[in-house]
């Protein structure tokens, strides 16, 4: 088994033989070496395309929101920018690499749990479950994959 994917797929990956030997060539035996950790551009590319899939995640969010107030008509549509308005300044004043309050985890990861959240129910409620189900997915991989590469001090 391999830490995420590296083994056989052109990664840098560096094995260590079960007798204690190192060995680097990529067509090793998995039943005679494994993985140690993976090193390169590679992995460096999986973690910069991890905050940009964050930032997508963020704009998504908004639209969820947007989306669940234009369903309602006139008003929801004025509902629908007040609360992207409110959870962009939330996010730009709390949350965000840059904003001049930023909290410190444990207390900005419950809020940005609370604010994507919100946007996953938003869904919910405009009958889209399936792709709510599927916010909640992929924010939690993100998240996941933010605690690996030590993301979230950025």
């Amino acid at each position: 088994m391999s830490l995420l994917g590296c083994a056989g797929s052109g990664w840098a990956c560096r094995y260590q033989a079960s007798a204690g030997i190192e060995n680097t060539e990529p067509g090793a035996s998995e039943a005679d070496v494994q993985p140690v950790y993976c090193t390169g551009a590679r992995l460096r590319d999986v973690a910069a395309l991890n905050l940009g899939l964050r930032f997508l995640l963020e704009l998504c969010m908004l639209g969820a929101y947007g989306f669940s107030g234009a369903a309602e008509g006139a008003l929801g549509l004025l509902i629908a920018v007040v609360a992207i308005a409110l959870v962009a300044g939330i996010w730009g004043r709390f949350i965000s690499p840059k904003a001049p309050r930023r909290l410190v985890d444990p207390a900005r990861l419950a809020v940005e749990a609370v604010l994507f959240g919100g946007g996953a129910l938003a869904l919910a409620a405009t009958d889209q479950p399936v792709l709510a189900a599927a916010f909640v997915l992929v924010v939690a991989c993100n998240l996941t994959l933010m605690l690996v590469f030590r993301q979230r001090g950025m």
